[in-house]
């Protein structure tokens, strides 16, 4: 029987326990918004996890925050080198908390989204880190979020991490 199924219906964190519990062997793909991921288990243990813009932790988490998607486990693979070694409740932990804090802008977010600058606020004396002004010359040139993850080599939890403290200051909002 193939593991396979909707984001819509069961949560990531059902599927990997579901996974770990009948100690499988294999790879889970997820193809969720922001592209493919795969999830490695070694007998139920999470060994490796790979994204679009992510390895090992970061692409576990990163996973966690694609809310929209289908997932299949496939098994007879050649299980790559281990990258990840956090607990399996860990991980979860960590990925349903970072899922729930950012639940709201994950939400609007596609691959073409475009974020836009605030025009409706002048904003003179902000201070803005080095990736929040990396991030605004993005923006200005209206490159899609995909993109600039990409360009910027940064992971799906980095680039919320630095969204959100622009949508704080109010210096962008998300567009179509």
């Amino acid at each position: 029987m193939a593991l396979q199924g909707n984001l819509n219906d069961f949560k990531l964190e059902e599927v990997i326990q579901s996974i770990s519990t009948s100690k499988k062997s294999g790879k889970l793909e997820v193809d969720g918004v922001m592209g493919m991921y795969g999830i490695y288990f070694s007998n139920g243990e999470i060994v490796h996890a790979n994204g679009p813009f992510s390895i090992g932790e970061e692409a576990i988490l990163d996973v966690f925050l694609e809310i929209n998607g289908v997932f299949s486990f496939i098994t007879n693979i050649v299980l790559p080198p281990r990258t990840i070694k956090k607990d399996l409740f860990d991980i979860i932990a960590t990925g349903i908390n970072l899922r729930e804090e950012n639940f709201e802008i994950i939400k609007k977010i596609t691959k073409t989204t475009k974020m836009l600058p605030n025009t409706k606020n002048d904003k003179n004396g902000v201070e803005l880190s080095k990736d929040e002004i990396k991030l605004l010359k993005y923006i200005l040139d209206g490159t899609p979020i995909s993109i600039i993850m990409e360009e910027m080599s940064m992971s799906y939890v980095k680039f919320l991490e630095v969204l959100k403290g622009l949508l704080r200051k109010e210096i962008v909002t998300l567009g179509g």
